[in-house]
């Protein structure tokens, strides 16, 4: 989960102006965790959208287009989703929400007591 965090913060503070803040925060709803990480770039455009966790898929100058492939795999792995969404008017940029359940769903013999 800490390579999540890092892979949304660095987005979010690339993604955001100078000067520009980026929140995270997080919640509990229900029998789930909520993780969001908000920055106030300049969002993306529709076709963009369906493409943000496609391999190599990047809007950057630099990058290859790997993080939030990597994002999601790991909290899938962990039996959650990540999701995003504009945020609300008139305020620009993205928000990136992790999804985990507080109880893992599956845990793999590893992971077992």
């Amino acid at each position: 989960m800490k390579q999540v965090l890092i892979n949304l913060l660095t987005n979010a503070i690339q993604a955001s102006p100078w000067g520009e803040p980026v929140l995270v925060s997080s919640s509990v709803k229900g029998e789930n965790i909520l993780i969001d990480v908000t920055d106030h770039g300049r969002g993306l455009a529709a076709d963009q959208k369906e493409h943000i966790f496609t391999p190599f898929f990047t809007t950057k100058k630099e990058g290859i287009g790997l993080g939030l492939v990597m994002v999601k795999n790991i909290v899938s792995a962990h039996g959650g989703e990540v999701q995003f969404f504009d945020n609300p008017p008139p305020e620009p940029g993205l928000t990136f929400r992790v999804v985990l359940p507080k109880e893992p769903k599956v845990r793999s013999a590893a992971y077992q007591k």
